[in-house]
């Protein structure tokens, strides 16, 4: 995987985050504006303008946190660099630990070269 590759991938990672903050300010944003508006219309009228920008917003974020949880899960089960012995950690950390963990993954076995194991040749015996 190249460079430009890992960082589109870290990029689409940190995607969800980035959108909870900007849908939380957004929600606060659709409050305010509400209650300084008072009472909402019945019908269409009460659904503050940007909703449908926003709910096709929510619906993309929630189809690439999806896809990234599958691809961190095959990821994490056939990568070579995973140890043996944690990948079944791994793949519980990404389907149950969201973002987090597959930011904490992408930096462990995605970003990181792997380590080149150095091996000692013992000196020969002199005689």
């Amino acid at each position: 995987m190249g460079k430009t590759t890992k960082l589109l991938l870290a990029l689409l990672t940190v995607a969800p985050i980035a959108y909870v903050v900007f849908f939380m300010a957004t929600v606060a944003r659709f409050m305010l504006t509400a209650m300084a508006q008072g009472p909402a219309q019945p019908g269409l009228h009460g659904i503050p303008p940007g909703f449908g920008l926003l709910f096709v917003l929510h619906v993309a974020t929630m189809a690439v946190s999806l896809g990234l949880t599958i691809f961190y899960v095959v990821q994490a089960y056939r990568s070579p660099r995973v140890p043996e012995s944690r990948r079944s950690l791994w793949v519980v950390l990404n389907i149950f630990g969201g973002f987090i963990a597959q930011l904490i993954y992408w930096y462990l076995f995605i970003w990181r070269e792997p380590e080149v194991l150095q091996t000692t040749v013992p000196r020969e015996a002199k005689p």
